[in-house]
């Protein structure tokens, strides 16, 4: 096996406050345009995903939309924006303090955006922030034979281990996480999607790098490692025992 680069699509939002109600958008009309899950605290699915990792914190938004793409983050920000209220991200849900889900707040939970792919020629991965590492490496390690430093609990989203800076066992060799990260996606409070790399919006990806929480959030990104021999992948990582991934 040989260790990729990863382009995690890590859908990144500018944290944004509210610009106030001009034209706001409507619920009925956001149920109309958005594609993807809308879930209120009358839905019988809604105490299922404003929870997450510690059961211990109970959260009560107003409203937890699962977009499947930019364009639908886009539309749930701008939701939140022309309604007067702020938002919260999830992406695995795995957050100590569930700093995921907020109370009065509009969460977008990017858990079900799981689109994932990979380019052997140039040995990138491209994947969704709703991935969790034990989906990312069942596809990338048993299916392709190839891997990247990353989380070494399954059930963490990639996305909000790499933009907490992602500390794992390969990091002495091949860095963290987001030292691995070749591109993002990022969705600004201003509603435009734009792609942050080493030669555009550089100072998008210093500020992910860095984890300044104010500057970013909403999780979609690209990846990018460094080819190594399987061995020194697993290595670190056979403890997982990825052969049963």
């Amino acid at each position: 096996m040989k260790q990729i680069q990863v382009i995690l699509l890590l859908t990144t939002v500018l944290l944004a406050f509210a610009f106030g109600p001009t034209n706001a958008l409507t619920l009925a009309q956001l149920k109309v345009l958005f594609k993807g899950n809308i879930i209120a605290p009358a839905d019988s699915t809604y105490n299922n995903v404003r929870t997450g990792y510690n059961a211990r914190y109970s959260r009560l938004p107003v409203l937890v939309l699962q977009p499947q793409s930019a364009d639908g983050v886009k539309l749930a920000l701008e939701y939140a924006q022309t309604n007067s209220l702020q938002v919260s991200v999830k992406s695995g849900g795995h957050s100590a303090s569930l700093l995921s889900v907020l109370d009065d707040r509009v969460v977008i939970d990017l858990s079900t955006m799981k689109n994932i792919s990979f380019d052997p020629t140039s040995m990138t991965i491209t994947a969704q922030p709703g991935n969790r590492w034990v989906e990312f490496y069942n596809y990338s390690i048993n299916t392709f034979g190839v891997g990247t430093p990353g989380g070494n609990c399954p059930s963490v989203g990639i996305g909000g281990l790499s933009l907490g800076g992602g500390a794992n066992e390969l990091a002495s060799v091949y860095g963290a996480a987001v030292d691995n990260v070749r591109e993002l996606e990022v969705v600004l409070a201003n509603l435009t999607v734009v792609v942050a790399n080493a030669t555009q919006n550089t100072d998008l990806v210093l500020g992910t790098a860095r984890r300044w929480p104010r500057k970013l959030w909403c999780r979609h990104k690209d990846y990018l490692p460094s080819v190594q021999p399987a061995s020194n992948l697993l290595l670190g990582l056979d403890h997982l025992q990825l052969d049963r991934l």
